[in-house]
């Protein structure tokens, strides 16, 4: 079943996947909605209580489109002993596998998504994209698993030997300067992404050729009841003059997680303001400094 990225002759696109988020939105027409009814899409994630946002996004995109088409999810080691009713495990996926119209793997930066790596060489799928860059991952991955790929051999492999060259010189430039996105994105049948920025990120370092099969689709967010300002700021602790400023997902040194605090540290000079990291701390030199 392996298929070289983007191949004309991909089963199933990510662009006929607009037709679910957009029957999220309430884009569809009945007749729509009966054409995609009896489809069937495996879901490959990280899922709660994972500690990842990729996890709690999967969660509820897999509860929505639930309700229109037949979504599984199937998830990693994480779950393996202990899963939720209805996940199905990586070894049921991979005898299992054919049964899908669609196969979307969930790639973030992360150790969370090591299991898919593997899985996605070995039966491809439409790949949405939450981070552009994946060095981090790679590194992680060749530090964890003797077994797996070097960072200088994905970094080669996706970029040349201009790379190696700065990873001679530092690994977190190398990390910063080169996606490795190529290294998954090689195996994809289509992609998703969540900004124009991200598409034409991609369409830069594929060449034109891919756009086609590349779609942005907006992050899916639940409908929430809304609380009344002042209400929600009095249980939050949060004063009324006091400005709020978040920042998502774990500190590290490519989130610019310092940077970021002396900057909001020089621009709340005589005002009142909150900065608030919201995700696990660096757990080396750089969060100790933070």
């Amino acid at each position: 079943r392996s298929r070289s990225a983007y191949s004309n002759e991909t089963e199933a696109s990510a662009r006929e996947l607009v037709f679910w988020w957009q029957s999220l939105k309430g884009g569809l027409t009945q007749d729509e909605k009966k054409t995609k009814e009896t489809a069937t899409i495996a879901l490959v994630t990280p899922y709660p209580p994972e500690k990842t946002g990729i996890a709690d996004y999967s969660a509820l995109l897999g509860s929505a489109l639930g309700a229109a088409v037949d979504v599984t999810i199937v998830v990693g080691e994480f779950h393996q002993k202990d899963s939720p009713p209805g996940l199905k495990t990586v070894s049921w996926f991979e005898k299992n596998y054919s049964d899908f119209d669609y196969i979307v793997y969930q790639f973030g930066n992360s150790p969370a998504h090591a299991f898919m790596m593997n899985l996605i060489k070995n039966i491809p799928g439409i790949v949405d994209l939450h981070d552009i860059f994946l060095g981090d991952y790679f590194y992680w991955q060749s530090q964890a698993d003797p077994d797996a790929p070097t960072l200088a051999d994905v970094l080669a492999g996706a970029h040349g030997v201009q790379a190696l060259v700065l990873l001679h010189d530092s690994v977190q430039q190398a990390i910063k300067t080169y996606p490795c996105t190529p290294e998954i994105l090689k195996f994809a049948t289509g992609v998703i992404v969540h900004s124009e920025y991200s598409k034409d990120f991609l369409i830069r370092l594929f060449g034109e050729s891919v756009e086609e099969h590349i779609e942005v689709l907006p992050v899916y967010v639940a409908k929430r009841v809304k609380k009344e300002k002042l209400v929600a700021r009095r249980e939050l602790g949060i004063a009324e003059d006091e400005i709020l400023v978040c920042t998502f997902g774990f500190v590290n040194p490519n989130k610019l997680s310092l940077p970021l605090f002396e900057a909001v540290a020089l621009w709340a000079k005589g005002k009142k303001v909150r900065l608030a990291f919201v995700g696990s701390n660096d757990p080396g030199v750089y969060g100790k400094k933070l």
